[in-house]
């Protein structure tokens, strides 16, 4: 009896392993993630809702590329990411566009020049980066891994602007404020220190304040290549209607392209290759456990939007225009409006636009686009020339538009309450993993490093 009853259980254990691995989201941690399981062997299908790979890495082309997604990166910090990029035919750029040239009211239309460090406070900077990047290499970098397994000290779940404050850093957090809420990372006073210690290494600074490189990349285009290196399938424009969990292997029912021919994927595991928001899984049509919707609740993401604007009226090129906050630590209210926008290249009018909205409040792409018009409108000339009036835009002016599921994180409480450590617990069970930026930060190289480390640490 054990031994007929052995057989087919071994039997179905072995068919079960014989399938792919499958991967949801084509993009950094999704790709990377699928290369380090072709590496162990392991065949991989993706699926990818969008028509293209990239994940947030998206861009806008006319003459030159304008990033819907990730635009920067200093090559100190982003070591995994420069090992993919030198698997591709993409050239970066030095730029030393990272400190705003110009302010602007966004209701009113006025526009200065961008407050810039007075002597004494770029000498009392250079004295905070200096203790900053003690504390960073000594305390913060030796716990702060992928995946956040040990515990976090209460002093860092503390809000960024709050940590700062309460350890004499008077002039950093400017330097904080202006790398966050332009950037997609939510509001000083409410973001933890914790994650922002993760965008702001030591070199990143250094980058942000033009005393180490930086430069700009078309990461859409360095995806693409990097995809087309993936020996398993990349089903593009998928809708998945069912991911089944309840058999010896995960099952996932989808179409894909226009035909809505329906069909199945058997798979070994399931790697869930973007935030795990409870509205993103169940998009996905995951059937979750209890467990899994206690955990996931707790995500939070920030209102976070992309867009390229054609402003043909004498926008200088290269030059950072910043929305003004009611202090130089503080961001503006997010009411979806533009905080920020660049126009890149000289043979091109288009510029690059983000916009921000408060946590927690449904912004419709209708409502974002509208205040995207409106607010460039009155912006959309040479600040330089005083004489100059603004040409107002249309919608037809935006090129390309993106909404995105940005910057997942848990609250400070959750941080310290070992929201991390249950994150641990939970990979791997039903054969399900997450890998994304709230494995460490949503960036394009804590991505890939997310993707890196489910495969090295669970599969």
């Amino acid at each position: 009896m054990k031994t007929t009853t052995a057989l087919p259980l071994l039997s179905l254990a072995s068919a079960v392993l014989a399938n792919p691995a499958c991967i949801v989201g084509a993009g950094p941690a999704g790709l990377a993630a699928a290369h380090a399981l072709e590496a162990k062997g392991q065949s991989v299908v993706i699926f990818e809702k969008q028509r293209e790979v990239g994940g947030k890495c998206q861009a806008f082309y006319d003459n030159s590329y304008h990033p819907l997604g990730a635009l920067l990166l200093v090559n100190q910090t982003y070591p995994e990411t420069i090992k993919i990029i030198d698997q591709t035919s993409v050239v970066a750029t030095r730029t030393d566009n990272l400190i705003p040239q110009w302010a602007y009211n966004w209701q009113s239309g006025d526009v200065s020049a961008f407050r810039s460090f007075d002597a004494e406070q770029t000498l009392r900077l250079t004295a905070e980066m200096k203790r900053y990047a003690v504390f960073w290499t000594s305390v913060y970098q030796p716990i702060s891994g992928v995946g956040y397994r040990r515990p976090i000290p209460e002093e860092l779940t503390a809000s960024t602007l709050d940590w700062l404050t309460d350890n004499g850093y008077r002039v950093l957090p400017v330097l904080f404020n202006v790398g966050m809420y332009v950037y997609g990372y939510g509001d000083i006073r409410q973001t933890p220190i914790w994650y922002m210690m993760q965008l702001f290494a030591p070199a990143d600074l250094l980058g942000f304040v033009g005393l180490l490189p930086v430069y700009n990349i078309d990461f859409h285009q360095v995806f693409v290549q990097y995809a087309e290196t993936v020996k398993g399938e990349i089903i593009l424009d998928a809708t998945i209607s069912n991911i089944d969990r309840s058999g010896p292997g995960p099952r996932i029912t989808y179409t894909s392209g226009s035909d809505g021919a329906r069909e199945t994927q058997d798979c070994s595991s399931l790697v869930l290759a973007f935030p795990p928001a409870i509205s993103a899984l169940e998009a996905a049509n995951l059937d979750l456990t209890t467990a899994e919707r206690e955990l996931f609740s707790k995500v939070q993401l920030v209102n976070y939007f992309a867009g390229a604007v054609n402003m043909s009226n004498g926008i200088p090129v290269n030059d950072v225009f910043y929305a003004n906050g009611p202090s130089p630590v503080l961001p503006p209210d997010a009411v979806g409006q533009p905080v920020g926008f660049l126009r890149m290249f000289s043979n091109s009018n288009v510029v690059t636009t983000w916009s921000w909205g408060s946590a927690g409040e449904t912004y419709t792409t209708a409502q974002v686009r509208r205040l995207l018009v409106e607010t460039l409108s009155r912006l959309n000339r040479d600040p330089e020339d005083a004489d100059a009036t603004s040409v107002r835009l249309t919608d037809a002016d935006i090129k390309a538009f993106a909404a995105q599921d940005y910057f997942p994180t848990v609250s400070g409480a959750e941080l310290l309450g070992g929201w991390y450590q249950r994150f641990d617990r939970q990979q791997g069970q039903n054969n399900t993993y997450y890998a994304s930026g709230l494995n460490a930060f949503e960036s394009v190289e804590f991505a890939v490093r997310a993707g890196l480390d489910i495969v090295n640490t669970y599969l």
